[in-house]
């Protein structure tokens, strides 16, 4: 986990932990700062339906239902489409299920690669991995953000909060 080791690496142990709140959706830290994460349920790594649908009889469909199957949300098939994409979107929840190393393995070295959503940590040391965007959140208001939380807020109900994003610069 390379990735996780060099965020984890910049962080100031030495500021204490102010308040922690864990909601449905997000859980919120507020140290100097005020950082928001995505809340991953217990099964979240599961999948439901199953990775893939009705196997054994793919080759009784039609080449248009075959096609629709690149809409499907299996984790499989990330790994046949993730290579050919000229633009890849990672939420920042890759970081948290521990897919993040494995979904940047698989793209092309020209794609432009974005992490985003609250849980995309706004770190400048994910352009050493890959990335040329990180859409993040900046929390400007912990105590309002915080509430949102334990009231059970999801991504859009969060207040006192600003969407960023960070540019890898050219060379």
């Amino acid at each position: 986990m390379q990735i996780l080791d060099d965020l984890i690496s910049t962080l100031n142990f030495n500021a204490s932990i102010k308040d922690i709140r864990q909601g449905v959706f997000h859980t919120g830290v507020l140290t100097r700062y005020c950082g928001l994460a995505a809340t991953l349920p217990q099964d979240a790594l599961r999948q439901e339906p199953p990775m893939v649908k009705e196997p054994g009889f793919l080759l009784h469909r039609s080449p248009i239902e075959l096609a629709r199957l690149s809409y499907s949300p299996s984790i499989l098939e990330a790994d046949n489409l993730i290579p050919r994409a000229d633009v890849v979107a990672i939420t920042g929840t890759a970081l948290t299920n521990h897919t993040m190393e494995h979904l940047l393995g698989l793209c092309s070295p020209n794609a432009y690669v974005i992490a985003l959503g609250d849980t995309a940590p706004l770190s400048t040391i994910l352009f050493d991995h890959g990335l040329d965007a990180i859409s993040g959140t900046r929390v400007y208001d912990a105590n309002l953000a915080l509430r949102c939380v334990s009231q059970g807020g999801n991504f859009r109900q969060i207040k006192g909060v600003k969407r960023l994003t960070l540019m890898k610069q050219k060379e």
